[in-house]
């Protein structure tokens, strides 16, 4: 079955059964190759949940990579649909493959606003927070601070995805202090 109130953009997101007996139902991304698509829209899976509207939250999530490859949590995403492929926002990556994490202003990837070293192993849960407020971003991991970023985008969803068809298991997301 779907999750409640999210709004799946591209890739398939499923709840099912926790395999490992952990976390009971937990929300997953399941396909591992790119579908027929009715338009241009994103190279990654990524489902939004929100409003367009927020200007500020304070967002976390349990994530886990059951593939090799690299997850986000994003704020402030700007954009849905067929125009998803061009969102902006506040992006935050982990990837198991480049053993790093990466800040960036949009959804490729491709504008890193910072980065650091971090060691991610693939069926391992983390939790991924965010803190959107009043133009910057405080990123965590695992409650440990890893920066502090400068947002351009005004107002946007929030949202969870991969960095490619790879499959990964999403828990326990917590969003507050939302501001419109």
């Amino acid at each position: 079955s779907e999750a409640k109130y999210f709004a799946d953009q591209t890739g398939v997101w499923e709840i099912r059964q926790d395999n490992k007996g952990v976390k009971g139902k937990i929300m997953q991304q399941v396909i591992t190759q790119r579908p027929i698509t009715w338009c241009l829209d994103a190279n990654q899976p990524i489902t939004v949940i929100g409003d367009i509207e927020w200007k500020s939250a304070n967002v976390s999530i349990d994530a886990m990579l059951l593939d090799e490859g690299g997850l986000f949590l994003a704020a402030l995403v700007d954009r849905g649909g067929c125009k998803i492929r061009q969102a902006t926002g506040v992006f935050f990556w982990v990837s198991s493959e480049k053993q790093q994490w990466i800040i960036s202003s949009n959804l490729s990837g491709s504008k890193v606003v910072t980065q650091g070293e971090v060691a991610i192993n693939s069926n391992q849960w983390y939790t991924l927070s965010i803190d959107v407020q009043a133009g910057s971003a405080t990123v965590s991991l695992d409650g440990k601070k890893l920066t502090v970023a400068k947002v351009t985008t005004k107002t946007g969803f929030v949202g969870i995805g991969t960095s490619a068809f790879i499959r990964a298991a999403f828990d326990s997301i917590h969003i507050s202090n939302v501001a419109y």
